[in-house]
Formats: C-alpha cells, structure tokens, sequence
C-alpha cells in the first residue's frame, strides 16, 4: 500500500550547472528568507534547507521501502537536490506555459488512486495521514504530479512515435526474453551531452567516461566515482536507476547489462543526452514460471515506454543546459 501511494510523489533525477551571478538578485526578492536557508537558486526561483531535508527524508523512506542500502549522506543530499531542481525546471516550464491543475481533475486522480487501492477517498487519506502527510499536503503533491505529467506530455509526447518495423525488431531483440526471470539493480553515472554534440564534445565525454573508469578500476566505490573523477561536482550525474528488469531500461543498455556480473561495470555508452556507465549492484531472479512471451500490443506499450522514458532525459538534459542554477556554498 504504502508503495503504491508513494509513486505519486517521486521526484526524477537531475544534476545542473551553476551560476554565480544570479544568487545576489534571487534572494533579495526573497527578504524573508536568511542567505544560510537557501540551498540552490534555479533561474529565478529558490530551493531551501528545509526543501532538501524533506526530500532526502523522503528518499530514505522509499529506499527503505525497496529494501536498499543507503548511499553516503553526501550522495543522498546530492540526489535530492537532483530531484528538486528538476521539478523546478519543470514547475517553471509549466507556469509560462500557463498549465493549470482544476480541483476536478485533482479529485478525478485521487479517487483513482484510492478505487486502485480499494479503499474510499476518506481512508485513503487516513492512510496517508499515517505516513505524516496531511490531507492538504498531499492533494498538493498530486496536483504537483499531475501539473508535471501534463508538461511532460506536452513537450515530450508529440516528439515520441513507433513504426512497425520497430516493434518487429523489438520482438525479435532480447530486450524482453526474460522478463519475470532477472532483475538488475542497476546504477548508472553519464557525463552529459549538449543537444546536436560536436565529434570534439562527443570525445570529450568519451575521454572523461574512460577517466571514470580508471578510478574504478583503481579501487574507487561507484557511488563515490562522480566526486573522485571531477573536482566539479556538477559535471557528472550519477543515479541509482533502482531494480529494472531488460525491458524497462533504454534499448542502449539492454546488451551491455545482459554481459555484466554482479558488481561488473560496462564500458562507456553513447546515448542522446550523454555518455553512461552502467553498475550491476546486484541481480535477483523474480518468479521465473510467469515467464510468458507478450503480446504484440504489449510489446508496442514496452517499446513506447522505453522511447518516451529516453526522450523525456534528453528534454530534462535541454532544460538544464539553459537554466541558470547557482550552489549556495
């Protein structure tokens, strides 16, 4: 239960540049807030101490959830300040574009959730009542949801589309010939690229991958590698994708992951919005007698998540490379 009212409110992960210049004309329109309260400005919105200590907590919970170790603090305070700048960015698009949330559809959503949950509207507020969320709260965080589906699907959901021959090449591809048999719990660190990338900014980033990989290979933990191999802290992404199974990563990833071992990392993979290197943090088998080919309309479905999941990184990544975010030391 408390899964499944947690999807709702979770963040996706982003990492931006910074900007000193704009901290100064930001936080004087913000006079109530002290210097020391704000974490980060992002254009011209703030995001503060007390933002970054929800999250982080939040993050603690839904990894304790899952039943997955947590990383260093440092890494986890890093997480959640990915999470917010991205849904700042996002919140802000949407604010121009003047997309708005009515309380008809917010009731519509959240009486979804509670026929899904099989329960009334009222438990289902008791229910979450019992997690520390008060009733406005979390109408608040489903409005925010729905507002960010809204913009997500209006800037990334015309530009996704699939062909036959696509999906015939999806089936006969090994991205989903075992599923409901292996999971992997995967992480993932990219050195990004800038939209339509140079040969020169391509090899760069290859280079910088190759320079991770010689820290690891050095004896550096993963989740340490994006601190060790850049002295900006914002150059490199570093992400815990959580368990996947192959039908649920990009298509870029699907044969890398398929040859790697526990706590094996790949060599560098050239997508879109940057060059990655996967982790293999574990493997599970998950109820290998429900193995079941799909039908062609799943398949379409997979396929389609799979393209919008790759398309929507590459519009957070231009999102990012435009905005103006400033670190407050």
């Amino acid at each position: 239960m408390k899964k499944q009212i947690k999807w709702m409110i979770k963040y996706a992960f982003i990492v931006s540049c910074t900007v000193l210049s704009t901290l100064s004309a930001v936080a004087a329109t913000h006079a109530a807030q002290s210097l020391d309260q704000i974490a980060v400005v992002v254009n011209e919105g703030v995001i503060t101490e007390s933002d970054v200590n929800h999250a982080m907590k939040t993050l603690t919970q839904e990894l304790a959830a899952s039943n997955m170790p947590l990383p260093p603090e440092k890494q986890l305070r890093q997480q959640a300040l990915d999470q917010l700048i991205n849904r700042k960015l996002q919140f802000e698009l949407a604010k121009q574009a003047g997309i708005t949330i009515s309380d008809a559809a917010l009731n519509k959503a959240i009486q979804q959730i509670a026929d899904g949950n099989h329960v009334s509207v009222k438990e289902l507020y008791e229910r979450v009542a019992t997690q520390g969320i008060t009733k406005t709260d979390y109408r608040k965080e489903i409005r925010d949801e729905l507002l960010l589906r809204t913009i997500q699907q209006q800037e990334v959901g015309p530009k996704v589309s699939i062909t036959p021959q696509e999906v015939d090449e999806f089936i006969h591809s090994n991205a989903w010939k075992t599923p409901g048999t292996k999971e992997y719990h995967l992480e993932d660190i990219v050195v990004p690229l800038p939209e339509n990338p140079s040969p020169n900014a391509i090899a760069a980033a290859t280079q910088q991958a190759n320079a991770i990989l010689i820290k690891w290979r050095q004896g550096v933990r993963f989740n340490q590698l994006t601190t060790a191999a850049s002295s900006d802290s914002n150059a490199l992404q570093g992400e815990d994708l959580g368990w996947r199974q192959l039908s649920e990563i990009p298509t870029a990833f699907v044969n890398p992951v398929m040859q790697l071992k526990v706590n094996e990392v790949s060599e560098p993979i050239q997508t879109p919005n940057g060059v990655h290197i996967l982790h293999v943090a574990a493997i599970r088998e998950i109820n290998p007698t429900a193995s079941v080919v799909p039908q062609k309309k799943q398949m379409e479905q997979l396929l389609f998540q799979r393209k919008y999941q790759e398309a929507s990184q590459a519009w957070i990544a231009k999102l990012r490379s435009e905005a103006v975010i400033t670190m407050n030391p």
